[in-house]
Parts: structure tokens; sequence; C-alpha cells
């Protein structure tokens, strides 16, 4: 299994189980219209994860347990989402590596995000994507 399918899979539980995301498979027409980029950059470790904005809300709802959310419980939300896949990603795939996941970013305007020689990989939700990128060095 590639580094991808396993972050893949490793997200789609991670959203199952702590933001209760309910998986679709890929609607016929598929708007890619991402509004948040949340990233951890780490030492040879890069992972992006991209979010419309519909889905980021409901998370945040989900995870709050609250629909009382604002734009910053959505960054917190998704920085906190991507703080947990990151570090089962590596406690996964590199045990005995020292890599430490660093504190996370989001990035609301995602044109400015270089998505460039990562694999990249979707999850369904809500009929809209969430996008997985990985660059590993």
């Amino acid at each position: 299994m590639t580094n991808i399918q396993i972050l893949r899979d490793l997200t789609s539980d991670i959203l199952v189980s702590m933001f209760y995301l309910i998986p679709e498979t890929q609607p016929e027409a598929v708007k890619e219209n991402f509004e948040y980029a949340a990233n951890i950059r780490a030492e040879k470790l890069d992972i992006i994860m991209m979010f419309c904005k519909r889905t980021a809300a409901l998370m945040a709802e989900n995870f709050l347990g609250t629909d009382e959310i604002t734009d910053q419980d959505i960054c917190d939300t998704l920085k906190e989402c991507i703080n947990i896949i990151a570090g089962n990603f590596i406690g996964k795939e590199y045990p005995e590596s020292s890599l430490i996941v660093p504190i996370p970013t989001i990035t609301k305007n995602i044109k400015s995000v270089n998505t460039m020689n990562y694999e990249k990989i979707n999850l369904y939700y809500n009929e809209e994507p969430t996008q997985i990128l990985v660059l590993i060095e």
C-alpha cells in the first residue's frame, strides 16, 4: 500500500470517528471549491488537506458540539484535524523516527498553495471533495 493510500485510510477513519462525517462515493459532478488548506510541514514530510466550506463547517459543528461556530472555530478544528492525522501517520509509518509534528497552519487563499509534485487523493463528504496531498522527501 502506498503512503497516499495509507494516509487516505487513516484520514477516513479519523474523519468518521472524531468528526462524525459519513464517507460517500464520488458524486457525478465534482466541484473542487476548496476554501481552506490545512498544512503540516515537518522535516521530509509535507501534508496538506483541502476543505470545502460546508464540509469544514460541519466538521467544526460536530467536533465542538454546537452549530454556533465562527470562522476561527473552523480554522482551529481543521488545524486539530490535520495535527491528529499527521501524528497518527508519522507514528504508524515512521515509528522509529524522531519526526516531530509541528504546529499546523491554515491558508484561506488556497490559490497561493503550491501543490505541484504532491501525491493527491480525494475523499467525499456532503457531496464535496476533501483532498489529501502528501510530499515525502
